[in-house]
């Protein structure tokens, strides 16, 4: 039974292999590589559970980077401490004729005076776990 591959595979279809031919050798027509470097998004709408809409209508649209450094508001929220110790100063008799004589009686605690929270805690782009493929789009 001879089936008619324009039926199967009309222009503006979607060819997925791990064979690297193009399809063309076996289907005729004319086939052009796709998504390179990309995975397939289905089109449509979705919210992201915090009341943010995000809409992916608009058929062949490209998104999302292959690295990303955080920007300030993408780091998550946080402070910094830093140590603190505690000095006594006597008055006289002080090392090297300094007038005071000056003992550290060593590490006291950690203390964030000073500093402020920083990052926004917004989320940043990550690479979902994938697998390459060959993919082939038909032209004509």
């Amino acid at each position: 039974m001879l089936i008619n591959v324009d039926f199967i595979y009309p222009v503006g279809s979607i060819y997925i292999s791990i064979n690297s031919q193009n399809p063309s050798k076996w289907f005729g027509g004319t086939w052009t590589a796709f998504a390179q470097g990309r995975t397939l998004v289905g089109i449509g709408s979705y919210t992201d559970g915090s009341g943010n809409s995000n809409t992916f209508n608009t058929v062949e649209y490209s998104f999302g980077e292959y690295k990303h450094k955080l920007t300030t508001t993408e780091m998550p929220k946080h402070y910094h401490q830093f140590p603190y110790y505690s000095y006594v100063v006597n008055g006289g008799g002080g090392a090297n004729g300094l007038p005071y004589n000056i003992q550290n009686t060593g590490l006291v605690g950690y203390d964030k005076a000073g500093m402020q929270n920083a990052g926004g805690d917004a989320s940043h782009n990550t690479c979902q776990p994938s697998i390459t493929v060959y993919m082939w789009k038909r032209t004509a």
